[in-house]
């Protein structure tokens, strides 16, 4: 095995060597300790890396598979700072330590001059390896807590944002808002605010499902019974009131969609996982239990959030590029989208009929902004979109971790050393 890692280390110093000579060469590397360098871990710093350094927009990336674990390499233009940026990256972030980001230049490589140090010492790196000061057991324990606390630190942010926000925007058709219940007489902000502390915890550990676990139909039946028992926790925190069942079954699918994606190299989106972990989630709609649910797909085929994650959450899909953070605008308009374009069964159940369905729907799909006179037309004729509200969360929670995450690059190309 030390044999393999070294004839890779060799393979990839000759291969960005010939690589530098048009240019810059990035290369990002994870530190992980003992002999199989290919852990969940090194995928995600390797992502993370990825993800900050791309904004100097890469000519060409390359993800290599070898003994000595991923690596990520990048052909630059302009390597003007590069190496400063890098070492401030390796001194600064709360994951610089368990990554090497080395810049090649026509074939020489620009170093550090300080050492780096040994994860749970003081001493330098090599001097530990050199004289087996730690087990390798010691060290990876180390990397997986700090992994895992940096990973539940952002996933934890970005949930509680996207949900806030969504909660915040106002007005907005009729949905509950700071201002206002809405079309809902047995909810308020307070009630949504009960929900969201309650689902979240819960929501991210359907996100470590995902990260840990390798097989997605494992993974699907796992974060169902967590949503079970997540469900519980907000309904005894809303007094019996459902404020978030389907944002619990949404984001949920999401959350673990996401931990997959990140914790190994696929080529595979967030949706196209989703719509894998869901595979067969359709025929759920044949059973003989009697819901408005099922009723509504066996009538009109209308799916609701089964559908929705069936196909991927196309309709997140659809929008998902219109949402700009840091426009709220742009928020109304996405939601607006939503509530034309997907499958939403508490609005079915609040029009009464597939015609005044589809009045309304086609309404939103003509929507030209005027906000106020469409939520009192909403309040006036109680109607609501808690459907499609979920799916404008999921929206922003993908937006957000989009921000930090590499989520979106499938086709680096790949080359085994």
């Amino acid at each position: 095995m030390a044999g393999d890692i070294l004839s890779s280390r060799e393979k990839l110093s000759n291969l960005v060597k010939e690589l530098s000579m048009d240019g810059a060469v990035l290369t990002i590397h994870s530190n992980i300790p003992g002999p199989y360098k290919s852990q969940k871990e090194a995928y995600l710093i390797l992502n993370v890396f990825s993800r900050i350094l791309s904004k100097n927009t890469p000519l060409k990336e390359y993800h290599i598979e070898s003994s000595d674990g991923p690596v990520n390499v990048q052909i630059l233009t302009n390597s003007k700072y590069l190496k400063e940026e890098c070492m401030s990256l390796e001194e600064k972030h709360p994951l610089g330590r368990f990554v090497d980001l080395d810049v090649v230049i026509n074939g020489d490589t620009k170093t550090r001059e300080e050492l780096r140090k040994c994860y749970l010492c003081d001493k330098p790196a090599f001097v530990c390896s050199k004289e087996h000061n730690h087990t390798y057991s010691d060290l990876l324990k180390h990397v997986r807590e700090h992994v895992k606390e940096y990973l539940k630190d952002r996933v934890l942010n970005n949930l509680y944002e996207a949900i806030t926000d969504e909660i915040n925007l106002d007005p907005k058709f009729g949905l509950v808002t700071p201002k206002s219940s809405g079309s809902h007489k047995d909810m308020d902000y307070k009630t949504m605010y009960l929900a969201r502390d309650a689902i979240i915890p819960y929501l991210l550990e359907m996100f470590d499902v995902g990260f840990i676990r390798d097989d997605l139909k494992e993974i699907f039946n796992s974060i169902r019974q967590i949503g079970l028992v997540a469900e519980k926790k907000m309904y005894e925190a809303t007094g019996g009131i459902n404020a978030y069942k389907g944002l619990i079954f949404d984001l949920g699918l999401v959350c673990a969609s996401i931990g997959y994606k990140i914790s190994r190299n696929t080529k595979d989106s967030i949706y196209e996982i989703v719509s894998k972990m869901c595979d067969g989630i359709l025929d759920e709609f044949n059973s003989s239990e009697n819901t408005f649910g099922i009723e509504a797909y066996k009538k009109y085929k209308i799916g609701g959030a089964r559908k929705e994650a069936a196909s991927g959450f196309k309709s997140v899909q659809s929008v998902i590029n219109d949402l700009d953070l840091n426009d709220m605008h742009t928020w109304i308009l996405v939601l607006a989208k939503l509530i034309s374009i997907s499958d939403d069964t508490i609005l079915l159940k609040r029009c009464g009929s597939l015609e005044k369905y589809i009045q309304v729907k086609k309404m939103f799909n003509d929507f030209s902004g005027d906000v106020d006179e469409m939520t009192a037309y909403c309040i006036k004729n109680n109607l609501s979109f808690g459907g499609s509200a979920d799916l404008l969360a999921v929206s922003l929670f993908i937006k957000l971790m989009e921000s930090e995450f590499d989520l979106n690059k499938n086709n680096i190309e790949e080359i085994s050393l």
